[in-house]
């Protein structure tokens, strides 16, 4: 992201200088500001719902071979027990998926709540 320039005008319906409160921010900057720090948030809600996904495809896979093994399975308060390992390896990665939109979700309510207040 390009650095801002010192003569930058904030967007358009921006609060003016008057409107601020004295020795804060400017509310435009508050916004690049957050979206750069998101970055490392971003890609690691990807990559983990990437590997939910290619998990999940394995374990198909697995079940597809008929693989098994006696398995016991305890993943963020989810008890699983199989004796087929591709079954095992279906629920890890439905919980990754569950857990990454539950979270997503709870980040959206927070920020949507924020912006109200």
């Amino acid at each position: 992201m390009p650095a801002l320039a010192i003569d930058a005008q904030p967007p358009e319906g921006a609060p003016q200088a008057s409107q601020r409160v004295l020795n804060s921010p400017p509310i435009w900057h508050e916004d690049v500001a957050i979206g750069n720090h998101y970055r490392l948030l971003n890609v690691i809600t990807h990559w983990t719902f990437i590997s939910g996904v290619v998990i999940c495809l394995i374990g198909a896979y697995f079940i597809r071979l008929g693989a098994t093994g006696t398995t016991k399975v305890t993943l963020f308060g989810q008890t699983l027990e199989s004796t087929n390992v591709g079954i095992a390896a279906v629920f890890i990665g439905a919980v990754l998926i569950v857990r990454n939109v539950r979270r997503i979700l709870k980040v959206i309510e927070s920020a949507s709540k924020r912006r109200s207040a």
